[in-house]
């Protein structure tokens, strides 16, 4: 959906359209009934002084503008286009009628074609149980359907606490009835039961929404079937971002499936992958995009931020062993793994729970979670492979990488990469004191474990209370785990071929003299300062870092430790529709576009 902007002296006026095979469907509540002859008018319904006003400057302009160009000679264009421009700027300005409008979306939904978009005028609409069957779906990104706020007016859809549904219910829950090129924008989202939004495949798109108190009941008993903001199976080439998730899950969070953001499944259908190759590629989570989105936890209603719910296995496992990564530099699925980066995670306990192979996760920021980002497996017995977890800053956390359960032996031979990560001030208080674990989930059981597979470099643990910092299986059977500092770790165990000079780095607290960060409110907390020094000798910004990722060679990997650069901050000016990652000014525009003080592009509302 285009959005044609026009300015008119000193008042800026944006109008949403469409496509030309698209049509807008208007939802509005202030109607008294639905209006299916065409005659709803768009301006009216706002202050009429102001159209008024708005229609005799535009035909001003307008005048003034064909005039000049009559009086020019030699004008490469010609007196009939200027004129046809004109017409244009004031059929913008001054249209009235001409759509449909419904007093629910529901009855919008009900009357709508696939590629269709309907425009949600400001109120709050208290509706949820919205099915949306997937004949409405669109045909491609230039016929998609879509569901959006009217010109930036708040549009608020409350279910009223239904803690037994979802809000947004797209396709039917089978293979046969798939959702596709779907976008959801501008909506508050709140008052659901299992989710805001609930979707099957995809692709989907969401963005600036803001998603918030979608939750279970006290029982328990629906904390199984996965509530969070977003929740799904099998999503495939789908892009959530610039929404802010707040408070969803379950009053009981009695569990790692209570999620505040984004939760999707594969519905435990491990076969496709693990034993035939591939078996149906449009049943696995694929090629995802979770970024630039905020995640709060206030209320204690969920574990996780964002969760892949059941391994999702997309490689034939183990996969062999090859000098310099090899055999995951030639593997076809290398790039279908998820993208989950430039997101703010504050106060839930696992931010990132990563099962899913080739998942890449980095440039992240997370703030007092007890795990930061977990890499894991509870089910399969093959583990997660290949999964790289880069540039991450997690303040008050840690890393773990956590195949196990106490009741089965497991045997697999997983890739490890976790290059560039900030891990700073992690508590005491979980998992027996380590920074960073690879390893089993219990002390009883453990797996195979191939020191070549693993590559762990340039990352950095500051204001460390424990130890050690890794804990990590010994390649000898009967010696069990073998514990050690990070710099420990890079300096011994010379058995890694693919990655000869591991250097990682730990220093105690120097925040009196030498901070890390830029200050100490708002988003100066979490930007890196360049002269930071990580060794008596070395400043954080003098660390050589390679720009080679382990195996796709299509990405470049940033040049610094952490998750803002460290050369270029636009701050507040950051551009969200030419998004640059190395610009330290993503977190100026999640932090306060997005989720904090400035009034968001879309409707997003602070409570």
């Amino acid at each position: 959906m285009a959005i044609l902007t026009i300015a008119l002296a000193a008042t800026v006026v944006s109008y949403s359209t469409v496509g030309p095979k698209q049509e807008s469907i208007y939802v509005d509540n202030l109607i008294i009934k639905d209006i299916t002859n065409g005659s709803y008018s768009v301006l009216n319904r706002n202050n009429k002084g102001k159209i008024a006003g708005l229609r005799a400057t535009g035909k001003t302009i307008g005048t003034a503008i064909t005039k000049v160009i009559e009086d020019l000679s030699g004008s490469e264009m010609s007196i009939k286009g200027i004129r046809r421009i004109v017409a244009d700027i004031n059929n913008g300005i001054g249209s009235t009628n001409g759509k449909n409008c419904y007093r629910t979306i529901h009855g919008a939904l009900s009357a709508m074609k696939g590629g269709d978009h309907i425009l949600i005028r400001g109120g709050i609409y208290r509706e949820g149980s919205i099915t949306i069957p997937s004949s409405k779906n669109g045909t491609s990104w230039e016929n998609y359907s879509a569901i959006s706020a009217y010109n930036n007016e708040r549009v608020v859809i409350d279910a009223g606490s239904n803690n037994t549904s979802n809000i947004f219910a797209i396709g039917n829950d089978d293979d046969a009835s798939p959702i596709r090129y779907w976008k959801f924008e501008g909506l508050e989202i709140t008052g659901g039961g299992m989710s805001g939004i609930s979707f099957r495949k995809g692709p989907i798109i969401v963005r600036y929404c803001y998603i918030h108190d979608n939750y279970t009941g006290s029982s328990g008993e629906l904390e199984g079937s996965n509530p969070a903001g977003i929740r799904g199976a099998w999503w495939q080439d789908s892009i959530i971002e610039y929404c802010y998730f707040k408070d969803n899950g379950s009053l009981a969070n009695n569990g790692q499936h209570s999620v505040i953001g984004a939760q999707c499944y594969s519905d435990y259908d491990y076969i496709n992958y693990r034993d035939i190759h591939p078996k149906d590629p449009d049943r696995c989570i694929k090629n995802n995009t979770i970024r630039y989105n905020l995640f709060e936890n206030t209320k204690n209603r969920a574990f996780s931020g964002i969760h892949h719910k059941g391994q999702q296995l997309l490689a034939s496992h183990p996969i062999p062993y090859e000098k310099d990564f090899g055999a995951l530099r030639g593997h076809p699925h290398r790039s279908w793994g998820d993208k989950i980066h430039h997101n703010i995670f504050l106060g839930i306990p696992r931010s990132i729970g990563c099962q899913q192979d080739f998942a890449q996760v980095f440039n992240n920021i997370i703030v007092d979670s007890n795990v930061g980002i977990e890499i894991s497996d509870y089910e399969t017995r093959t583990g997660s492979t290949a999964v790289t977890v880069y540039n991450n800053t997690i303040i008050g956390g840690r890393i773990l990488v956590n195949f196990g359960h106490p009741s089965r032996e497991y045997v697999l031979n997983p890739y490890i990469i976790l290059m560039n990560n900030i891990i700073d001030d992690s508590p005491q208080d979980y998992d027996r004191n380590y920074n960073l674990r690879i390893g089993d989930g219990y002390v009883a059981k453990s797996f195979n474990y191939d020191r070549r597979r693993v590559m762990i470099t340039n990352n950095y643990v500051y204001r460390y209370d424990n130890e050690h910092d890794i804990g990590v299986p010994s390649e000898n059977p009967g010696e069990g785990r073998l514990l050690m500092t990070i710099d420990e770790y890079g300096r011994g165990n010379r058995k890694n071929e693919n990655s000869p000079r591991e250097v990682n780095y730990r220093k105690l607290s120097s925040e009196n003299i030498d901070p890390l960060y830029q200050g100490s409110i708002g988003t100066s907390k979490f930007k890196v300062r360049g002269g930071h020094r990580i060794t008596d000798s070395i400043s954080i910004s003098e660390i050589s870092v390679s720009r080679d990722h382990p195996y796709l060679e299509d990405v470049e990997l940033p040049r610094y430790i952490g998750a803002t650069g460290l050369t270029k901050d636009s701050g507040e000016r950051w551009d969200p529709e030419n998004p640059d990652p190395g610009d330290a000014g993503w977190v100026d525009y999640v932090w306060y576009v997005v989720g904090r003080k400035l009034k968001p592009p879309q409707n997003v509302r602070i409570h």
